[in-house]
Formats: structure tokens, C-alpha cells, sequence
């Protein structure tokens, strides 16, 4: 299959209401990926350096769109000249001290109207400090451009409801929407358990809270939730436990009828899984969902 190429990352595909897929994604393209395997490069030696970028030291700022008549491509750019359709170096995004500099973690959604929003995660130039979440929205469509509702603060400003990694959907009953995110709280923040983010302490139970809910009924005005929709513990049908030391960017897989099926993460195994690399062995986690069960 084609591929967007190096750097585009975090990709969300959903169908196009005019035919063929849509994928969102982060990360601009950058051939030099060698300083991908071992190290963040810091600010002022970027990989591939460009003027006004928001997110030096790992590419990933600004949101790209790519179009494709099927789901194996040809997958094309949908913006000109390689800019960002939200946020990023070129786009006329937000200014350096603003809440949302470094703009990523698209998370589309298409009303019936055709009009389409963005769930998108937010935080200072270089990610230096709280990641929050906003929205933008496009009247004329996914292709934007996208206006960005939240520019002045974030959807909630509170150290409980910090989080990234959005996936936003419609219940096919209800008509209602929600979201799941990677909870980013901090542990002694209000947020319902001991706090998000990475990496989970077995032993004290501190960053393990890894999920976060939020709902809405029309997709502009949003609640957040302070209890936990799952955490980094996972049990086997065959018997066995681990707790993950990270577990993020929930997406879900859904059935015949619209109902949440699967739940799947981008996790790393325990330290004693991982004979002691703690940042090795990432893999895709997928957990069936029960019907009226929490997600767990």
C-alpha cells in the first residue's frame, strides 16, 4: 500500500461521505529519521530544520490531511504545498505563547451537514508544559480550512482534565457524542485514581489511570469525566494479569450495528516483561468490550 512518507505519524482514517478514506495525521515529512532510533534531538539541532517551527525537537506539529479512493491509496496530500490544514510552521497557526502552539493528535469528526470538526491536543512551543485539548471546525467540510474554537483556552483548564490522544464518535443510538483520550492528569490532581500519563507504577499505582472519557450532546460543548474508562491493567482469557507500564491512543473498532466492539492501544509491556527496557517492545493491545460493560 502507499503511504504518506516519513514523518507522518498518529494517523485517524474514516470514510469520506463522497466516496473512498481520509486519513489525519501529525508529523511533517523528514527523511532524516536516523535520529528516530536513538535520541530527541534538542531544539536548537532539529532533524529538518524549517523557520517557525512550533515543535523542533520531534516534527510533530501540525495536522495533515490525505485522501484515497481505497484504504490501500494512492493516499494524496489534500493541502498545497505541504502545509498543515490546522496549526503547524506555515498555516498562520497559533503564536509561540499561546496554550495550542504545538498542535497534533487529530481526531475527525463529519456532521450530517458534511461539516466536519477537530478534536485536536494542544500545548506550549515544544510541548513545554500541560497538554489540553480543543476543537476546530470546518463548515465547508474535512478538506477545511479549520477554524479553531478553543484559541483563547483549552476545552477544560483544569490539571484533571490534561490529556492527548483523543478518538471522538457518535453513538449510533443515542445520536450523543464521546471521546477517549490518554489521561495526562497528574497524581494529585481531582481526576478520579492516581493520576495518567506514563510511565505506571505497579507498586504505588501512580500513573497508571491511563484513560479519560468525555461526552457531548451536540460535539461543541463538552463534559469531561473524572472516572477513569480504563487503566493499565490487562487480563487474560486464559488466565494472567499485567499491568502495562504505558497504555495510550484509544481507538475502537466497531460492529455491525455502530457499537464499540474493540478497544485498541498503543502499549509497552511491564518492566519485568521487558527485562528492564523500559521503552522497548511498544505493540498494539486489543481488548473486547463487553456490551454495557465499562470499558476496563
Amino acid at each position: 500500500a502507499e503511504i504518506p512518507p516519513p514523518f507522518h505519524h498518529n494517523p485517524q482514517v474514516i470514510k469520506d461521505p463522497d466516496g473512498g478514506w481520509v486519513m489525519f495525521s501529525i508529523g511533517r515529512r523528514c527523511n532524516n529519521t536516523v535520529t528516530c532510533h536513538g535520541f530527541v534531538p534538542p531544539p536548537d539541532k532539529p532533524a529538518c530544520p524549517i523557520p517557525n517551527d512550533p515543535s523542533p525537537s520531534n516534527m510533530e506539529s501540525g495536522i495533515f490531511a490525505f485522501s484515497a479512493p481505497t484504504l490501500s491509496g494512492p493516499w494524496k496530500q489534500v493541502s498545497r504545498d505541504e502545509r498543515p490544514v490546522l496549526g503547524g510552521f506555515e498555516s498562520g497557526g497559533s503564536a509561540r505563547e499561546a496554550w495550542d502552539a504545538d498542535t497534533t493528535n487529530p481526531s475527525p469528526l463529519i456532521f450530517p451537514d458534511g461539516s466536519a470538526l477537530l478534536v485536536y491536543r494542544g500545548c506550549p512551543w515544544n510541548c513545554q508544559g500541560a497538554e489540553k485539548i480543543g476543537l476546530a471546525f470546518s463548515p465547508t467540510g474535512w478538506r477545511g480550512p479549520f477554524n479553531k474554537l478553543t484559541a483563547d483556552t483549552p476545552l477544560c483548564n483544569e490539571p484533571w482534565c490534561e490529556a492527548e490522544d483523543a478518538f471522538v464518535w457518535r453513538d449510533a443510538t443515542t445520536g450523543h457524542y464521546h471521546a477517549l483520550l490518554h489521561s495526562m492528569a497528574s497524581v494529585d490532581s481531582e481526576m478520579r485514581g492516581k493520576g495518567g500519563g506514563y510511565p505506571c507504577d505497579e507498586a504505588t499505582g501512580d500513573n497508571c489511570s491511563v484513560g479519560s472519557h468525555m461526552f457531548s450532546r451536540d460535539g461543541f460543548s463538552w463534559t469531561f469525566s473524572k472516572t477513569i474508562a480504563y487503566n493499565t491493567t490487562i487480563e487474560f482469557r486464559g488466565g494472567g494479569r499485567e499491568v502495562l507500564i504505558r497504555r495510550e491512543r484509544p481507538q475502537l473498532l466497531f460492529d455491525a450495528q455502530g457499537a464499540p466492539m474493540i478497544l485498541v492501544n498503543g502499549a509497552t509491556h511491564s518492566t519485568a516483561a521487558n527485562k528492564g527496557k523500559v521503552e522497548d517492545y511498544s505493540f498494539t493491545l486489543m481488548v473486547p468490550i463487553q456490551r454495557g460493560d465499562h470499558l476496563n
